[in-house]
């Protein structure tokens, strides 16, 4: 439930959350009608935040960006030692994407609800979609031509397919794959999906229809991946790959390994991928190999560019108010990661 204005409750004693980086003003003010204070640590020294945890015994701990802060587990938990909150600024609701951060198993045992703030996933979905307008509309390309000659009438070929009446494969269906679909088929795409268990929701609602990876890389003009980390590392390998044939794919996720990174140079090479967009970043050398091909062929972005706008971020912080004042109230928290 998203909240635009919260009604104070009286508490015995103060919240306290310790963040990992500064909270809006806006978020202060509002949850300070609940009692709560937030105080943010030093987040990069495990040790420091560790000394600071036992002096301040926090009620709540927020992870406000990606990768800051020490890993959150028993240690952790025993250092803090009243915790009745762990958020993590994250969109999707699956474990899987916060192993590197969060020991979900040890947290949940200790009866502490792990939670999101959804909000920024329409952001990231519309960065899927600019790529392929981007890729369709040879946009950077000929931006570039017509700067260098203003009366040039030749420019460039074009490799355009268009979106109206083309097929997206999306390959993780969670809040962001839902809203990319939402996006695509309001262009006039068709959808087809892969996810590690079936949606019905997903089929009624878009009239999209499941495959397996090869089979869904092989049947679409363009893939868009949403997937987590961890087990999906590397899932776009080269036996998915060989099935491609002038495939447009775009990585949304900020997470440049879920596609195999030797298979994916073949492919460019080979053109069964034709066209490839990362938000992200590959360790060397293969950065540096991507960036040797035309803005025709490979567009990149840095990390986390398309993870806010100020429509977005503002929902998410809604989405945690609300859940602060559910924790505050005794009540059942939404938002929740599942294990």
């Amino acid at each position: 439930m998203v909240v635009d204005r919260l009604v104070s409750v009286a508490v015995m004693a103060e919240f306290v959350v310790a963040a990992t980086s500064p909270v809006p003003d806006w978020v202060i003010e509002a949850a300070g009608d609940l009692g709560v204070r937030f105080v943010v640590l030093s987040p990069l020294d495990a040790d420091a935040v560790h000394a600071q945890l036992e002096d301040l015994r926090p009620n709540a701990y927020l992870l406000t960006w990606p990768d800051l802060g020490p890993f959150v587990g028993k240690e952790f938990a025993d250092a803090a030692g009243d915790l009745r909150l762990v958020t993590y600024a994250g969109q999707s609701p699956e474990s899987a994407f916060y192993t590197s951060n969060l020991d979900v198993a040890a947290l949940q045992q200790r009866g502490i609800p792990l939670t999101t703030m959804p909000g920024a996933h329409l952001a990231v979905a519309e960065a899927a979609l600019g790529f392929l307008l981007a890729f369709e509309l040879d946009l950077v390309q000929r931006n570039a031509a017509r700067k260098a000659d203003p009366a040039a009438i030749d420019l460039p070929p074009r490799r355009r397919r268009g979106l109206v009446g083309s097929t997206l494969g999306i390959v993780g269906m969670g809040r962001i794959g839902w809203r990319v679909a939402e996006l695509a088929v309001g262009c006039g795409m068709a959808v087809r999906y892969y996810s590690r268990t079936r949606k019905p929701e997903v089929e009624r609602e878009f009239g999209a229809s499941f495959h397996e990876l090869p089979g869904l890389v092989a049947t679409c003009d363009s893939v868009s991946l949403h997937l987590p980390m961890g087990s999906a590392e590397g899932a776009i390998d080269a036996h998915v790959l060989s099935h491609a044939s002038e495939l447009t794919l775009v990585n949304t996720s900020s997470i440049a390994t879920l596609v195999e990174p030797e298979a994916l140079l073949e492919a460019l090479d080979s053109d069964r991928v034709a066209r490839f967009g990362l938000e992200g970043r590959y360790r060397a050398p293969y950065d540096e190999r991507l960036r040797r091909y035309g803005n025709d062929r490979v567009l990149l972005l840095p990390p986390y560019s398309s993870y806010d706008t100020p429509y977005g971020d503002r929902l998410g912080w809604q989405s945690y108010l609300a859940t602060l004042d559910a924790v505050v109230r005794g009540e059942d928290v939404c938002y929740q990661i599942r294990s």
